[in-house]
Formats: C-alpha cells, structure tokens, sequence
C-alpha cells in the first residue's frame, strides 16, 4: 500500500502536458469575501477540453482523509463557474482539484485563502498614488495582514505602490481599518485606478464609462475583479480632476448621472451591490485655468449618489505645482476613507468623519451697524454629522463667489466673515455694493475658483485636533424669506421720532417677513403704559404708536416679533 504522503505528492504534481486550465477565481493567498458568519468563494476556471471537475475544500484544523469529501462541479461551454460558501470562522482555506476522477489527472491545489475583506478602488492618478518621497521610501507600511492584488495570478503582501505608482492612500485606510473593526481577518487592496482618466470627458488615458467601448479601464477593472472573486465589501473612487480641467462640464449633474451609471454597471457586471465612498477632489496648484470647471466637479462630487462622501481634500497640500496630494494629505484622505467605512458599516466613530457639510440654501442675513454697504448680506451654515460646529478662517484668501441673475461677480467684489454671533456661520456679501435681495436671483459659491489648495473654512476636531475642512459648493440657491436671518430678529428697529403735535410716535421698522408684532410703551421704571399690536409686511414702513394721555418723559418702545424676539428704542415725548 501507497502511504498516504506518497499519494498526495502525486496529486500536487500537475500535468502541464496539454494543460490549459485557467484560474480567473480563487487565486493563491487570496482573501474571500466575508459576509456576516461565512465567507464567499468564487471558483471561476477555465478548463477547454475536460470534461470533469471535481474539488475538495480543506481548512486548518481539516483532519480528514484525503482521498474523501470530494464534489465535482459541472463544466459548460469549457468553464466552472460557481459560488462556494465557507465558515469565516476557519482560516488558511485550500482549494484542491482536479480535471477528472483519477488522482493521476491534471491538478493541483490553491493554497492561502482566508475571509477578510476586499477593497475596490477605481479613479484616477490620486486614487492609483501619485506621491514619491524625497528620501525614495514610502511612509505608509502596512500593519497587519494587509493584501493586495496587483495582477491577476496571485496575492501578495500590500505595499507600496498599491497600482504600480507612488504612493497613495489605501494602506493608511487599511491599517485603520484593520485596527479598529477588530477582527483579526486580513484586509484586501484591489486597486484598479488609471493616470488620466475622466468620467465625463476623455484626455488622452480614457473615460470610466462600460458603453465607451474604445477605452479599456471599465473592462479591465472587471476582470481584475473576478480575479479578486468578483465580490466587494466596499468600493472607493478618487476622480474628476480631468473632468476639472476643461470647459466642458457646465452641469454638475451631468457628471452625477455617469457615475450613476456606471456604479450600477458595476453591480451588475459583478453581480454585487456593495457599498461606495468618495472623496471631494482638491483643485490645482499652478496658476488658474480660466477654463477650468473644477467647481462644478466638486458639487457634483458634494452630492453624489449612490455613494457615501467621506470628506474633501480641498484646502490641504498639493505637492507637484499640479493636483496631486503631499503625502500628509494621502495621510489624511485615507482616515477619512476609514472613517467613513467604519461609522457607516460598523458603527465605529472617529474623527476625520463626518465632513462638515454647507446647508442646503443660503439666507437673507442684515447687519445694521453700517460697516456695509446697505444693510443685507448671505448667511450660511455649516454641520457635522447635523450638528453645528465653530469655524475657523485659515486664510483670508477669497473663495467665495456670488452669482447675481445669471453673472457670476469676480471674487475680488465679494467679502466674508465668520458670523459673530453664531460661530457656525458664515456671512457673505459685497465689498462696494447692496446686495437687492428683491430684486435679482442669487446664488452662492464656496471656493470659486480652480486652486483647491487654500481653502479658508475648516474645524478643528477638540479632541484629536485634525482640521476638517469644509465642503465646496457651487452656487447654492438664496432663500429670501423662509426664516430670521442669522444675526438680527426678524426685523430691525430703524429709529422712533416722538410727534408731540399729533400726540403719536412714529416707528421706523424694517421687516423681513410678514408678521404681527406687539408694541409696548415703556417708562423708567419698566412700567408698561400702552400695549399694541401691528401688522408689518415685508420691508421698510412706519407704525405710529400713541402717545394719547401719556404724561411727558422718557419712554422706552419695545418691539416683539411673533417669536418673541424684542428690539427697544428710546423715545423722549414731551406735551
């Protein structure tokens, strides 16, 4: 009799006479998808010219006979193609197989596969990792049982680079990953990000579309997916800098029913519905590209779905006089990938997510002091995680712009502050001009041209300290009177002129609503003599009070609104 050592040599020895045996899933050392207690393995295999196949599947604490637990998987059209669910518990999982029933037959086994997670990634030239540093060695070291796989025959240990570039920010992200979700299965980097590369524009690389035939990176990135086992526990995507570039993204929308598009391309071609996060793009270092629609690319990657956006890399460092990051910035556009991941599929906070968030609309904002020209400027808000957070002004650089009935007004025109009474605030407005909120159709922009590099709003996280920068947008709606303006009540107290001859005060009122208000007439001693109700539109107008059996003095006028909000004048009346 044969030992048993002596037959399971025989068996790895392969039969490459003849063999075209083709493994596009599960390749060697790779990670199979965990889905809550068990694991995916996709075997997907090429096997022209045999009529069998027949597996066994064997684990580390797999003490079974060898010659037994066999299954065969039926070959159509030359191919086996089909799903095998695993415990997750069990590691070190080996394929075993062979093209007949004979254990002299073609086979051969692959070895090293454990659930973990795998990572898809897809973009362009910030997402493939475009930063070398200086002293030639890579910051980001992969801590723990990080994979990746970089070609279509085996997996390997991550490291940089992660897609045959620089460095980028995936290791970062799966280190944090792997320190935090806790447990202990290995992470799995498939990167499949092209240099130069649009959505909604071709420059030269290609464009992220299935239907534009003449490019390769939609069909290559699917079969490195395959090669990966066709299943995703997430999905990144770092692009629209080409995009950005041109002048041929005027609609943000347009570039968001693309990635729609090709988001559900994805599902489909891979037969998966797995969660996607994206990234706000930054913008360019050189000079401004006049051209540029680098705006309109970051709202459509404000907004973006189906995808779950984890932060902007505007306002932090770009390290080639172009678009690509520093590696600080890769540092910190990888926590927020985490960040993201980890508050949205486990439940696990931390503090680069969420992104602070701009309000939907802008309001009508007043300052009455007169250190404007007129009296209304824009108020907008920011939030994290919809709550409100103070704001710092990094630089006074001017990234705000205001569209006034179709014409975009040169930043130059345009001034900004920090609301001083509500440090979650933003108020915006014209340096040698009134805003006419009546009359003219306004929209807002926050970092209104190409440079995304010095961005001037951000939070600083009180407890870790890392800055949150705050999201772009492009040309937000105003609205003129869906609420009090942040700063002021719902109106303001211009002034009170005492007319001892038609015994009345007449009330100089600015309203920004329509509204009843009451008015009190007050003495000294905080003594209520007359007590009134009006009835104010919207806009500047007169409310004579009376002063009818009054004795004269010195009377305070109090207006409330409907909220209860007070403004008080005083007012001297004599007989």
């Amino acid at each position: 009799m044969i030992p048993r050592l002596t037959i399971f040599f025989l068996f790895l020895a392969p039969s490459f006479a003849g063999s075209q045996v083709l493994f596009t899933s599960p390749l060697p050392d790779g990670i199979l998808q965990v889905h809550g207690d068990h694991a995916d393995m996709r075997v997907r295999v090429a096997v022209p010219g045999y009529p069998y196949f027949i597996y066994k599947l064997s684990s580390n604490i797999d003490t079974s006979n060898f010659q037994e637990g066999w299954d065969s998987i039926s070959v159509q059209n030359g191919m086996v193609d089909t799903l095998l669910t695993v415990p997750k518990s069990l590691v070190n999982y080996a394929l075993y197989w062979r093209t007949g029933t004979s254990s002299t037959d073609t086979g051969w086994r692959v070895a090293g596969l454990t659930p973990g997670h795998i990572i898809g990634i897809a973009g362009q030239s910030n997402a493939v990792g475009h930063v070398w540093p200086d002293s030639g060695v890579f910051v980001a070291v992969p801590d723990g049982d990080i994979r990746m796989l970089i070609n279509d025959t085996f997996w390997q240990r991550a490291g940089e680079p992660t897609d045959g570039e620089g460095q980028g920010p995936w290791i970062e992200m799966a280190n944090e990953l792997s320190a935090s979700i806790g447990d202990t299965l290995p992470i799995g980097i498939v990167n499949t990000a092209v240099d130069g590369t649009g959505l909604t524009v071709s420059i030269g690389s290609g464009r992220w579309l299935k239907t534009d035939t003449s490019d390769t990176m939609y069909p290559d990135a699917i079969d490195r997916f395959r090669h990966a086992g066709s299943e995703l526990d997430y999905f990144t995507w770092i692009q629209g800098e080409a995009d950005g570039e041109g002048a041929e993204l005027i609609d943000p929308n347009v570039y968001r029913t693309q990635f729609d598009t090709l988001i559900h391309d994805f599902w489909s071609d891979l037969q998966n519905t797995f969660p996607i996060f994206h990234l706000q793009i930054s913008g360019y270092a050189g000079p401004t590209n006049s051209s540029a629609t680098y705006p309109q690319v970051r709202e459509a990657l404000r907004v973006l779905p189906p995808s779950t956006l984890v932060g902007t890399a505007v306002g932090r460092s770009l390290g080639d006089s172009a678009f690509h990051y520093t590696v600080s910035t890769y540092q910190a556009v990888g926590r927020m990938f985490a960040g993201a991941i980890l508050k949205e599929l486990y439940g696990i906070s931390t503090s680069m997510y969420p992104p602070l968030m701009p309000d939907t609309a802008a309001t009508l904002d007043s300052i009455t002091d007169g250190s404007i020209a007129g009296r209304y400027c824009f108020s907008i808000g920011f939030t994290r995680g919809g709550k409100t957070v103070k704001l710092t002004s990094l630089t006074p650089v001017q990234y705000f712009g205001l569209n006034s009935n179709g014409v975009s007004l040169d930043t130059s025109a345009v001034w900004f502050r920090i609301s001083p009474t509500d440090s979650s605030r933003v108020q915006i407005g014209l340096r040698n001009d009134s805003i006419t909120p009546k009359d003219n159709y306004w929209l807002v922009t926050y970092d209104a041209v190409a440079d995304g590099e010095h961005a001037p709003l951000a939070t600083i996280d009180p407890v870790s300290g890392d800055t949150i920068f705050a999201m772009a947008f492009y040309e937000l709606p105003v609205q003129l009177a869906t609420g009090p303006p942040a700063d002021v009540s719902e109106f303001s107290f211009q002034s009170a002129a005492p007319n001892p001859t038609s015994n009345a005060i007449q009330c100089y009122i600015l309203s920004y609503k329509h509204e009843t208000m009451t008015i009190d007439v007050v003495n000294n001693l905080g003594l209520t003599f007359r007590h009134e109700t009006a009835v104010v539109d919207e806009g500047e107008q007169i409310v004579t009070v009376s002063t009818e059996g009054l004795l004269s003095g010195n009377y305070w006028i109090v207006l409330r609104d409907e909220n209860g909000n007070a403004s008080v004048q005083k007012a001297v009346f004599f007989h």
